[in-house]
């Protein structure tokens, strides 16, 4: 599928969602989390093995310094939005728990040689809407002339991105043999995780889970529990 092709598509499914949307009365929020997932599957988001080989080569340009990121020693994490306690203007955010917003820029040389960054909101209120704690969005800019080359929602990217880090230890410190995987804290990042070790060791045919409470367990077990063999402890 070519640029062209992939936008007319992402237009046609956006207005079909919109006009089903309309039709049943859905929530926006609820349209804007369906076509967030839609966007990310279709851009190959999901594609783990592709995840972890970008980030093994993420790791190599990082070694020899091919790559910026913000501030002026090119190595900041980025640039944190946070707000007071209390405020004089009515429509200004007050402080809360993870409340913020953060702006991460970078370059990124070798095979990649984009300019991007990584954008978002939270606020633990959110759980409150039926929405993620944090909201991410991804812009990819052309590095001589700034134009935007891709613009996206990161939720499901930074998860897999997260999962494909420790996917590269995987890959080269774990036995090629491997029977036996464990999962120390059942959250959402230890989905992504588990998802890199089958990855790279597709011949894991038992995962070891240890949580904190019977809930998380469940939800974490559940989408798993028909591919391979779970024990609740280790």
């Amino acid at each position: 599928m070519n640029q062209t092709s992939e936008l007319l598509f992402y237009f046609v499914c956006m207005e079909s969602f919109r006009y089903t949307q309309a039709c049943a009365g859905v929530p926006e929020e609820v349209f804007q989390m369906v076509l967030i997932k839609l966007i990310d599957t279709v851009a190959g988001v999901k594609d783990m093995a592709g995840c972890i080989d970008a980030m093994e080569e993420m790791f190599k340009l990082m070694k020899v310094g091919d790559y910026r990121m913000g501030g002026a020693n090119g190595n900041s994490h980025g640039c944190m939005v946070m707000f007071p306690p209390s405020s004089p203007f009515p429509e200004m955010p007050v402080d809360g728990p993870d409340r913020r917003f953060m702006a991460m820029p970078a370059y990124l040389g070798g095979v990649f040689d984009m300019a991007g960054m990584k954008w978002y909101g939270s606020n633990c209120a959110n759980k409150e809407k039926g929405l993620p704690r944090s909201i991410l969005m991804l812009t990819l800019n052309d590095k001589d002339t700034g134009a935007p080359v891709a613009y996206m929602s990161a939720n499901i990217l930074s998860a897999y991105r997260t999962g494909a880090v420790p996917g590269v230890g995987y890959k080269h410190l774990s036995k090629p043999d491997s029977k036996v995987a464990a999962i120390i804290g059942p959250g959402v990042m230890s989905k992504t995780a588990l998802a890199a070790i089958m990855a790279v060791r597709p011949g894991i045919e038992t995962i070891k889970v240890k949580g904190r409470g019977k809930a998380s367990l469940e939800k974490f077990i559940a989408p798993n529990q028909s591919d391979h063999k779970i024990c609740q402890d280790i």
